[in-house]
C-alpha cells in the first residue's frame, strides 16, 4: 500500500472516530427535560422538572421552586430535596413505566414511620410544558 493511499485511510479513519464521538457525546447531552404533572392520593398535584443529565429535580409551583438532587436508573427516577424556609425536606420516587409515585414530607430519615412525616402515593404523567408569557 502506498504512503498516499495509507494516509488517506488514516485521515477517514480519524474523521469516522470523531464522527462517531460526537455522536455518542450529543446523545448523551441531548436527553431533554422532562416534565411531570403528579396526582397525589389526596388529590393534590404536584409538578416537577426532571433533568437527568444534570441530576437535578426542579419541585415548583406558583408559590416556591425547589431544586433537588436526582438519581436515575432506566426504571426509576429518585430525588431528595432538602429543607427550606418555606418547603419541608422530602423523598420522591417514580416508576419510568408505570408512572406510579410515592413521596414523604417532613423530617429525614425516611422510609421509617414517623408522626410528623406526611406520606402520599399517586401516579405522575408526562406533560408537554408552553410557556404563556
Amino acid at each position: 500500500m502506498t504512503e498516499k493511499k495509507m494516509r488517506a485511510k488514516l485521515s477517514f479513519l480519524a474523521v469516522s472516530l470523531v464522527v462517531i464521538a460526537s455522536l455518542a457525546q450529543a446523545q448523551v447531552s441531548d436527553e431533554k427535560v422532562i416534565s411531570l404533572k403528579c396526582a397525589l392520593s389526596n388529590g393534590v398535584i404536584k409538578q416537577y422538572r426532571v433533568s437527568p443529565n444534570a441530576n437535578e429535580v426542579e419541585h415548583f409551583s406558583h408559590k416556591f421552586s425547589q431544586t433537588c438532587r436526582l438519581k436515575s436508573t432506566d426504571l426509576v427516577y429518585d430525588w431528595t430535596c432538602d429543607k427550606t424556609e418555606t418547603v419541608w425536606a422530602s423523598v420522591g420516587r417514580v416508576d419510568r413505566y408505570t408512572g406510579q409515585f410515592e413521596t414523604e414530607w417532613g423530617i429525614p430519615p425516611f422510609g421509617q414511620y414517623s408522626k410528623d412525616n406526611l406520606f402520599f402515593t399517586g401516579v405522575c404523567e408526562q406533560v408537554n410544558e408552553k410557556q404563556k408569557f
